[in-house]
């Protein structure tokens, strides 16, 4: 990722007086308009992905070329007891959102992602699973 950093140093020139020693008159002041001078440096930064949520370690991460999802779930030390594994978002540096199956991928039932600078990796948590009993009642409230 290139950043910008610009630095703006202004020069302000001040009154410059001139006399006109041929005439004897009284010294002109000749006014200067303000001058801008703009300095631009570019740095050169680590590109990064970061992985969130129901990851061992959540933290950004370095990026490489050829970085997939489920890599940077291993950089991130794997998933927790509590990670939904059919429910991992990827929010692209674009703002698109792609969910995965973290299973699928590991299986080789689906491509696994390859990652851009700047994107997101967020597993979701795993929530409470309901009795299948309780499917047919929310079905008729619904």
């Amino acid at each position: 990722m290139r950043s910008l950093l610009a630095v703006f140093a202004i020069l302000v020139a001040g009154c410059a007086h001139r006399s006109d020693k041929n005439t004897g008159t009284q010294p002109q002041t000749n006014r200067v308009p303000m001058l801008f001078h703009l300095t631009v440096a570019t740095v050169e930064t680590n590109h990064v992905v970061f992985v969130g949520g129901e990851v061992k370690e959540p933290d950004r991460y370095l990026w490489s070329e050829g970085l997939t999802l489920s890599r940077a779930i291993q950089m991130a030390g794997g998933l927790t007891d509590f990670a939904n594994r059919s429910q991992v978002e990827l929010r692209r540096c674009d703002g698109s959102l792609e969910v995965f199956r973290y299973g699928a991928i590991v299986n080789g039932m689906t491509n696994d992602p390859v990652l851009r600078p700047n994107d997101q990796v967020c597993v979701r948590k795993k929530g409470l699973p309901l009795p299948r009993e309780v499917w047919p009642v929310l079905r008729a409230l619904l």
